[in-house]
Parts: C-alpha cells; structure tokens; sequence
C-alpha cells in the first residue's frame, strides 16, 4: 500500500530479509536511505539511543 504514496517502498520479505534482525535491517536502512515503518517500538528505541539514519516511522494501528 505504501507505494502508490511511497514510490520506491520496499517490505522486508521483498528484501529477502524476512528473518534479519533488526539490527540488519536498521543498517541496511541506513546504508540505503530507507525509512523504517514498524508497529512496534523497538526501532523508536533504537533511534532514541543511535539517532538516525534511518528516520523511524511508528505505525500505531487501533486504542494503545
């Protein structure tokens, strides 16, 4: 869905990187000039503390 808005977006399995860590993907992000959108916060996290690149996006589906 994100690439009509997004040209060029890319999901991990079409990276072939449906089991990389998130370290993995947090460097291959950073090393390609990706933004990474995940629902959950561990890469928020990981941005508080490394700061970017990779810019974060946190995708919040529903009441939190």
């Amino acid at each position: 869905m994100l690439e009509e808005a997004f040209p060029g977006s890319r999901h991990v399995d079409q990276l072939g990187m449906e089991q990389a860590s998130d370290i993995a993907i947090w460097e291959y992000a950073a090393a390609n000039d990706f933004v990474i959108a995940a629902r959950d916060r561990d890469f928020l996290e990981r941005s508080v503390l490394l700061g970017h690149p990779p810019k974060i996006l946190q995708v919040r589906l529903g009441e939190f």
